[in-house]
């Protein structure tokens, strides 16, 4: 993907839409493991980085997925 490997070094906001298959899933949740992730991949270098979290939660039964961006603080 276009983040991996850039290893953002500075803070940033996290702004994610989670397409789940039904409503049982916490979004709290998906948080954690998402930014853990992006950690994981280098697309991050840190998740405490992190300064601002814009989530929205969906129900798509036929196409659960997750659609984010991370904006950096200049």
């Amino acid at each position: 993907g276009k983040y991996r490997n850039l290893n953002i070094c500075g803070h940033f906001e996290f702004h994610c839409r989670v397409f789940y298959p039904s409503m049982r899933s916490d979004i709290d949740n998906s948080l954690k493991c998402l930014l853990d992730f992006l950690q994981h991949a280098k697309a991050i270098k840190n998740d405490n980085l992190c300064i601002k979290v814009v989530a929205e939660k969906f129900i798509d039964k036929e196409n659960p997925r997750v659609e984010f961006k991370i904006v950096t603080i200049e």
